[in-house]
């Protein structure tokens, strides 16, 4: 009886988040390979790099938050994208489940792998994680001078409201 009132209470009212399941994916962009994946411990001092290289003077990702988010499978969602085995893509997502929302918190690209459409792939996978996991928003903060992010997540489907720097993706 105790059993089935905790199985109850555990479907009302969770305790715990379980994990965020991703699994490998080859996909294909542009008419090049690449390999969409989880992010590991050994990838940190690339991730590390390819933050300097993305952001420039802006603080960087240091290797201790990078390391920690990509161990969080919990509430977080760190995917890189890999070419021949580098490197050329990442980002950092936080799952809110209590919000209903995923928030991106970072994106990169690497400077020679840009405008081939992997940033939008990557923001496609997120927004069907999403979907799958039963989530109705996908927000990301856009500077208001950065106009290439912008057309990039307006073609990904987000809109922007005027109220807020954020853009949104509602999923229907």
């Amino acid at each position: 009886m105790l059993k089935e009132l905790k199985n109850l209470l555990d479907e009302f009212i969770p305790t715990h988040k379980q994990e965020v399941d991703f699994d490998n994916q080859n996909v294909e962009v542009s008419k090049y390979k690449y390999l969409l994946t989880r992010a590991i411990v050994p990838d940190v001092p690339e991730l590390v790099s390819l933050d300097k290289i993305t952001y420039g003077d802006l603080p960087p990702l240091t290797k201790e938050v990078v390391e920690r988010e990509v161990q969080n499978h919990k509430d977080a969602l760190f995917l890189v994208v890999r070419h021949e085995d580098q490197l050329v893509a990442a980002i950092i997502c936080r799952i809110l489940t209590d919000c209903q929302e995923v928030i991106i918190d970072w994106l990169g690209v690497a400077k020679e792998f840009r405008h081939r459409g992997i940033a939008k792939k990557m923001v496609e996978t997120v927004v069907a994680k999403a979907e799958n996991l039963g989530l109705r928003y996908v927000k990301v903060l856009v500077d208001a001078d950065d106009a290439y992010s912008q057309n990039l997540f307006t073609v990904a489907g987000f809109t922007h409201h005027t109220n807020s720097d954020d853009m949104i993706y509602t999923i229907a």
